[in-house]
């Protein structure tokens, strides 16, 4: 069952309306409706106020949508891994600038000793 019907079917449960569920979670009615319309996904913040609130487990939420949520944080973590690598490579061209500043400074100090 897709996590739109999910949220409908938890929502009447509740016998609540989208606008009361919607400020209990501090998000827009329209975006509750989103949700619940398959316009859009939570976040992974809002899943976890959606599970908090309507107290269920992830898993009873998402099963049929863990795919497209693992998808979207596999995504998440490519992009800052990246990021760290491109600091990584920056912080290692500056090591090789301080080192060759340090070798010219011995180089200097060596010849004066001469």
């Amino acid at each position: 069952m897709k996590i739109s019907i999910k949220l409908r079917k938890l929502r009447e449960r509740e016998k609540s309306s989208q606008a009361e569920v919607a400020d209990e979670l501090q998000v827009s009615q329209t975006a509750y409706n989103k949700w619940e319309t398959g316009s859009t996904m939570p976040s992974l913040e809002n899943i976890m106020k959606l599970c908090n609130y309507y107290n269920i487990g992830i898993a009873d939420l998402l099963d049929d949508n863990f795919k497209i949520l693992s998808d979207d944080i596999n995504k998440k973590g490519i992009r800052v891994t990246e990021e760290i690598i491109q600091n990584i490579i920056k912080n290692q061209e500056r090591l090789i600038e301080l080192i060759e500043i340090q070798n010219g400074i011995l180089v200097q100090i060596l010849k004066c000793e001469n």
